[in-house]
């Protein structure tokens, strides 16, 4: 049965130094979320508590209502997938994954049923006569994964479990793993620094910076509304183009400066204003185009770089005043270096954070 975690204002300081700052995460049963932030925002420190491996300064770990602050990890129930397999070379795949079992004096009739178990549900049932060292990656990777959920567990937490794989294996074993975990149902807090594996792996994020949460919610939720200009630029790539602009009017009607592009608002984004008159203006690259947008609002431009990714394209524009602007291509254009245009923008789709808080408006 799944258990529900909720990390109720930690904070932890080494010294004078604060690397988590009052952060209240809730994981409901079954969840997998991810901590995500750049290096150093506390999200490691913060998987440790969760594991036993650090004592919060201040705040409580709590499973199913139960405070297990003070408790170890292994009465906590607590399964851990470190960023190294560490697996034993020279025990086979089945001596691997049966070795916690071995270690608690499980019969051996139990525990060579529980190996099967688990290596039929990782998907390596066929690897189990193997030595790690006769195993790709990805294979390596699920066995570390069952041998932490051999043992029933409270919670399972994976640090950076991805990190050690080469691109195009991480994007497979990415979807494995959120296939896995989906059979498993087991309550899963999962760390990374990379916003893509965030994005694709969660059932929930939770972006940190500084030590504390920004904002936490579904992917798409951080990704359509982000809560302020730092979630904005992280999550998403190519990252969101933040400009600082300034607000005007002609002929009654609210407008932004940035640069070289003038954007009229609507109502609705014309109120959120208030009294301000000077914002950061957010533009996702995808919504920024060669291709003519009805109502849309344009902006001169040479294009300076285009990275051409098949299906797409990353462009890279300079307007007249110098400002620079990435866009993107859905559809990869025969389009250059050197191209001189228009490019367009939905007004629609622009985000508006305050300058001063960053906060979005």
């Amino acid at each position: 049965m799944a258990n529900y975690l909720r990390l109720d204002r930690i904070t932890k300081s080494f010294g004078s130094f604060t690397a988590v700052s009052d952060a209240t995460v809730d994981i409901a049963p079954g969840e997998f979320t991810t901590l995500v932030g750049p290096s150093g925002c506390g999200k490691t420190t913060l998987l440790n508590i969760v594991a036993a491996l650090e004592r919060p300064s201040s705040g409580a770990v709590m499973i199913d209502g139960k405070d297990v602050t003070q408790l170890s990890a292994r009465e906590r129930g607590i399964a851990m997938v470190f960023q190294s397999y560490a697996l034993y070379p020279h025990l086979t795949i089945r001596q691997n994954l049966g070795f916690p079992l071995r270690v608690q004096k499980v019969a051996k009739p139990e525990r060579e049923r529980r190996v099967r178990e688990v290596a039929e549900l990782v998907e390596i049932g066929h690897l189990l006569d193997r030595k790690p060292r006769e195993l790709s990656g990805g294979q390596r990777q699920r066995v570390a994964i069952g041998r932490a959920i051999i043992r029933p567990s409270t919670v399972c937490l994976l640090d950076e479990p991805l990190s050690n794989l080469d691109a195009a294996l991480r994007v497979r074993v990415r979807a494995e793993l959120k296939l896995l975990f989906g059979r498993m149902g087991t309550t899963t807090l999962f760390v990374t620094h990379d916003q893509s594996e965030a994005m694709t792996m969660s059932d929930r994020i939770v972006v940190m910076r500084d030590g504390k949460v920004q904002q936490q919610g579904k992917p798409l939720e951080l990704y359509q509304k982000p809560a302020n200009a730092f979630v904005a630029s992280f999550i998403g790539s190519p990252q969101m183009n933040l400009m600082e602009a300034r607000v005007d009017s002609e002929g009654g009607r609210a407008l932004l400066r940035a640069g070289s592009l003038t954007l009229p608002l609507d109502d609705g984004q014309a109120a959120r204003l208030g009294s301000r008159r000077a914002v950061t203006l957010g533009i996702r690259p995808e919504a920024i185009t060669i291709n003519r947008v009805p109502g849309g609002a344009s902006l001169a431009a040479r294009i300076e770089l285009v990275e051409h990714l098949g299906n797409s394209a990353i462009v890279h524009y300079r307007g007249p005043a110098g400002d620079q602007i990435v866009g993107m291509e859905l559809l990869d254009a025969s389009i250059g270096a050197g191209w001189s245009g228009e490019a367009w923008l939905d007004p629609a789709s622009v985000h508006l954070f305050d300058t001063e808080t960053t906060l979005a408006l």
